[in-house]
Parts: structure tokens; C-alpha cells; sequence
């Protein structure tokens, strides 16, 4: 219908738009599974984009959309020159800060820009993008992901009261979702938090009991390392350093070393800065590309590693 409607108008840019999102729709089923084909789509929509930019050089949507487009391509690592894909990521950006700009309100523009921030800016502008996103349209269909990325960037910045609010916000809304939900046993792990191990342990129960089978191996042990940094916190030292050794993942399970990232803040809170290091040192040898945030900003988490020279050398400052 789409097709059909734009052949009666060329000079009208909403069918081209909306052929636009439901190839880019397509491209998003099939990204993980077949990439090729989604590059079909992905091509196929920006050719309909550029179509209807032509008609309409301030459509929001269309701006919108292609942004959509190329962030999605950028995501699956379809282009492969350095160069080429450092640019594609700032022309999404910029297609997507220009809808906003055209349309203050444009939910789903300001939805991906607080994907997409994590990796152009941080976490300030990510809360920033998460809390337009929710102003515009409180019911979009992803608005559990968007509550998650407000919760994960005041977390991020150690914002406990605005990390409070958003985690509780979410929680209420989402009950049933145990990414939004799991926020409450991060935030026992917080300064400003009361150090309940008891809850901790309630929570990580509660959390595994419900996660799906598929994922529950790798949760499981992810939630009894933040409960290994509330048990430190608590000054519980020995039984947190005994529940981090029973929490370690095989490369099978934590492919990309999170574990250890998690549990390097874990030791420290337990007063083993040895162990630490030699967990973030495992978790560079996984995800090595990951040293570059590091370098900007070593985050609240590892801020008393911060002058370490262990610890400048592994991120290589």
C-alpha cells in the first residue's frame, strides 16, 4: 500500500518514510541471525529515504529513520573499514540530533540517541537523550530499554538518588522484567546505600529464580558477584572473597570477560586490590578494545585505581 500510495504523489514523502521504517524493521529481525540480509534492508530503506529527503529535506521521520538505518549497519559491524564505520556512526548521530532538533518531541529519535550516546559521548547525555525519549512518549515500545539506560547512566555517574528514583520507576512499570528489576540488587552495591547483605542475597535468589534458561547460567553467577561487593561492602571480606572464587565463569559462559570486570570491583570492595587488578587484567584480555573508555574515564567503580601504575599499565595510560 505504501508503494502504491507514493506512484499517486511523488511529491509526497510520508510513504517513502513509512517504506523506509518497515525496511528498517526488517533489518532489525533478521540482524542477528542473517546480517547479509539485513544489509539488503538496511540498503533498501535508505534508498527510500533518499527518496522522500528529496521531497522533504525537514522530515523529521525520514531523518529519523536513516539514522535508524545506519546506526543499525554500524551496530553489526557490516562496514569493516575503520574510516568508513567511525563515519557512518557520526552521520547517524547527526541525523538523529537533527530530527530532535526539527521536532523537540521525536520519541524515537531521542530512544536510539540514548543507545547510541554510549559510544560517542557518556553517560550524562545518555541520561539526557533517556529522559527526552520518556517525556515525548511514555508508552513507546521499548520504553523497559530506555528505563534501563536512565537507571544504568545515573548508576554510572553514582547519582544514588536519581539512580534510586529511576530503578523504582522502572521496576514499577516492569515488574515482571528482571533487566529492569535487577537494578534494586545494583544499587545495594552504591556508597550511599545501606550495605544488606541479607537483601542482596534475597535479590540474586529471587533474580536467578526467574531468569530465562538460556541466560541463567551466566545471571546467576553475575548476581552472586555484585552480592561478593555488597557482602565487601558490609566488611564481610572473607565471605566475599569465598563467594567470588565460587562465581568465576568459564570463557564458555563470559566470552567477553564482564565477570571479571564485575568481580574486579567486587575485590575491591572487599579490600583485595591483588585480586582486582589480575581480574581487570582478564577482562582486557577478553574485550581488549574496551581500554579506550577506560582511558577517558575510569568511572566511580575503579576510581581508587586511578594512580595505580598496575593499573595504568593495563589500560596502557
Amino acid at each position: 500500500q505504501a508503494e502504491a500510495a507514493a506512484k499517486l504523489d511523488a511529491q509526497w514523502a510520508e510513504p517513502l518514510v513509512l517504506r523506509g521504517q518497515l525496511a528498517y524493521r526488517r533489518a532489525y529481525l533478521y540482524g542477528q541471525n542473517d546480517p547479509q540480509v539485513a544489509q539488503l534492508w538496511i540498503d533498501s530503506g535508505m534508498t527510500q529515504i533518499g527518496r522522500a529527503t528529496k521531497v522533504n529535506p525537514g522530515s523529521a521521520d525520514a531523518l529519523e529513520v536513516r539514522g535508524n538505518l545506519q546506526y543499525w549497519k554500524w551496530l553489526l559491524g557490516l562496514e569493516r573499514d575503520d574510516a568508513r564505520s567511525a563515519a557512518l556512526l557520526r552521520s547517524a548521530e547527526s541525523d538523529l540530533i537533527q530530527a530532535t532538533t526539527i521536532n523537540p518531541a521525536q520519541a524515537g529519535a531521542w530512544a536510539t540517541l540514548s543507545h547510541l550516546k554510549n559510544q560517542t559521548s557518556g553517560a550524562v547525555e545518555v541520561a539526557v537523550a533517556a529522559r527526552n525519549a520518556l517525556a515525548s512518549d511514555a508508552y513507546l515500545d521499548n520504553a523497559d530499554k530506555i528505563y534501563q539506560r536512565l537507571f544504568n547512566a545515573t548508576y554510572d555517574i553514582g547519582q544514588y538518588g536519581d539512580a534510586q528514583h529511576w530503578c523504582e520507576e522502572g521496576a514499577h512499570r516492569f515488574p515482571g522484567n528482571t533487566q529492569v528489576t535487577r537494578c534494586r540488587l545494583f544499587l545495594l552495591t552504591m556508597k550511599a546505600a545501606k550495605a544488606d547483605a541479607d537483601s542482596a542475597w534475597r535479590l540474586a535468589d529471587s533474580l536467578t529464580h526467574v531468569t530465562p534458561e538460556q541466560t541463567r547460567a551466566y545471571d546467576s553467577l553475575y548476581y552472586r558477584t555484585l552480592v561478593a561487593a555488597v557482602l565487601g561492602r558490609a566488611g564481610q571480606g572473607d565471605s566475599a572473597r569465598r563467594v567470588l572464587r565460587q562465581a568465576r565463569g568459564s570463557a564458555d559462559i563470559d566470552p567477553q570477560g564482564d565477570l571479571s570486570l564485575v568481580g574486579a570491583f567486587a575485590a575491591l570492595q572487599a579490600g583485595d586490590r591483588k585480586e582486582a587488578l589480575q581480574r581487570l587484567k582478564l577482562y582486557f584480555i577478553a574485550s581488549p578494545a574496551r581500554r579506550e573508555a577506560f582511558k577517558d574515564d575510569v568511572g566511580w567503580w575503579f576510581r581508587s585505581l586511578q594512580d595505580d601504575p598496575e593499573f595504568k599499565r593495563l589500560i596502557g595510560s
